[in-house]
């Protein structure tokens, strides 16, 4: 494999970068087939479109869009072609925080929207939800399989495993 090299300036001369291998994120020891790490993007993009879909449907066809909706309560199973998106309550970054965890066979992937960032978590909003932030973050999210990849809203996708390891927010003070 070519090695991918990123160049930035530090002001006096430049400095070459080696880049990773965008998501492989450590799941080449599965089981032979495609891996989420080869079906990502595309999971996102067709998710986005079915979400967009969906409420752009809901304008259309309704008065009242939310009488087009199901709730994403804790727990509840929305079937997405052959896929399950599995919601999970997290709240904290807002008081009705969900992310949607996708599972295909051993492989899991969490979008975890705002809630988790590679190294950090993002702010409760309001403030005064932030012990709930930091519990949906430690109890709930960082509860999953190790290997489960987390895309967060913003920044690199990471796994439960590396944020164990290297997120500040995840121990208890």
């Amino acid at each position: 494999m070519d090695e991918q090299r990123e160049h930035h300036w530090n002001g006096d001369r430049l400095i070459e970068l080696e880049a990773p291998p965008i998501l492989s994120l450590g799941l080449e020891e599965e089981e032979p087939g495609p891996r989420f790490s080869d079906l990502a993007w595309p999971i996102v993009l067709f998710l986005l479109t079915v979400f967009t879909t969906l409420w752009a449907g809901a304008y259309a066809t309704r008065s009242n869009p939310k009488e087009a909706f199901t709730q994403p309560d804790d727990g509840r199973v929305i079937q997405v072609g052959g896929l399950s998106v599995r919601c999970m309550a997290t709240p904290g970054h807002t008081p009705g925080g969900i992310c949607y965890r996708v599972e295909q066979g051993t492989q899991q992937i969490c979008f975890v929207g705002d809630t988790l960032f590679a190294g950090s978590i993002g702010r409760a909003n309001p403030f005064s939800l932030y012990p709930a932030h930091l519990d949906s973050v430690r109890r709930r999210v960082l509860t999953l399989p190790a290997r489960t990849v987390l895309f967060p809203g913003h920044g690199p996708a990471t796994t439960v495993s590396e944020e164990l390891s290297h997120n500040p927010f995840a121990a208890e003070s």
